[in-house]
């Protein structure tokens, strides 16, 4: 099998980078981009962009706004933007993303929570007074359905 290689920020956007040599036990908390290739045991809190390399082992929850995992993370991941998992990737843990993009050959095992789409704004619906000079135009908090709204001929809409 092929392995495809997803672009990531250029290294001077980088504010941190755990190399693979690098073992941790720790809180690692970020306002920049970071990128781990080494070993981590912690919570992982990155209000940027995530890049977890293919040697890389996270033991943790992951927070962050976006990120691209190749290397194995053991523990919770929530993540505000979208989460790219390689063909390499191990997540072991649930995960609340904003969206996800999944390769061939990656591995996710837990549950996976998207957000729900935006509720449509209330509807204006059309009241008839006692005459037809009366109309008015009034919103309601509660779901129109298209069989309520009567509009006859003559009716200004």
């Amino acid at each position: 099998m092929f392995k495809t290689k997803l672009p990531e920020p250029p290294k001077k956007d980088i504010e941190t980078i755990l190399e693979a040599s690098v073992d941790v036990k720790g809180n690692l908390k970020s306002d920049g981009n970071v990128k781990v290739d080494g070993k981590l045991e912690g919570e992982v809190k990155v209000k940027g962009h995530l890049i977890a390399g293919d040697p890389a082992e996270i033991k943790g929850d992951v927070t962050c706004n976006s990120a691209l995992i190749s290397g194995t993370i053991d523990g919770n991941v929530k993540v505000k933007g979208l989460l790219e998992l390689t063909e390499t990737a191990k997540v072991i843990g649930d995960i609340e993303i904003g969206s996800l993009k999944i390769a061939e050959g990656a591995i996710f095992i837990g549950d996976c929570k998207m957000p729900e789409p935006e509720e449509e704004k209330p509807k204006k619906k059309l009241l008839s007074g006692t005459n037809k000079k009366e109309k008015s135009s009034v919103e309601e908090e509660e779901e129109i359905k298209p069989e309520e709204i009567k509009i006859e001929p003559g009716d200004e809409v």
